[in-house]
């Protein structure tokens, strides 16, 4: 989140939402993560490393109690990593750094708790001929990198609309 604030803060994302019925949820991928988690539930400033000093409520608002978190299990992280996006990328000295994107991540969580999930703005097979981002202002050619397996998630989500698992959205 703080990364997302840092580099997409000039195409207006200024904040996180904030709100008495928002709910986050937390995609542990190292300490990190749970120091900030612990810091924003406790209500205190993180105490170590690089959000040192760091004020959870500036990103979650003053009342950050545990009911407003939701954490998926990092065993689920790697079931979705290694059963349902299980890229080739795993075979590479680029494995360590690997993991399904953000938005993969989200939309298999929605499909493992949800009765019904639609979705929008995800790779599909003419991915050339849109923006890298549906909120970029100006066009930005779709850019592939060794920790995301875009191409694997694209097969998948075709996969789920073929068979009615998910509806998918696409021109």
């Amino acid at each position: 989140m703080k990364n997302s604030l840092l580099r997409y803060y000039e195409d207006g994302f200024t904040q996180t939402p904030k709100g008495e019925g928002l709910r986050y949820i937390f995609i542990p991928s190292n300490k990190r993560d749970y120091v900030m988690l612990r810091s924003s539930i406790l209500g205190v400033p993180v105490p170590t490393g690089v959000d040192k000093g760091n004020k959870p409520s500036f990103f979650f608002g003053p009342e950050a109690t545990p009911k407003k978190f939701k954490l998926l299990h990092p065993d689920f992280l790697l079931y979705i990593r290694d059963k349902l996006l299980k890229s080739e990328i795993l075979d590479t000295q680029y494995a360590n750094v690997y993991m399904p994107s953000t938005g993969g991540l989200m939309l298999l969580t929605a499909l493992h708790t949800c009765d019904q999930v639609d979705a929008y703005g995800f790779i599909t097979s003419n991915y050339n001929h849109y923006s890298d981002h549906y909120f970029d202002k100006t066009r930005k050619e779709l850019e592939f990198y060794a920790n995301h397996d875009m191409l694997l998630e694209m097969y998948l989500w075709q996969k789920l609309h073929k068979y009615g698992i998910m509806k998918l959205y696409y021109k």
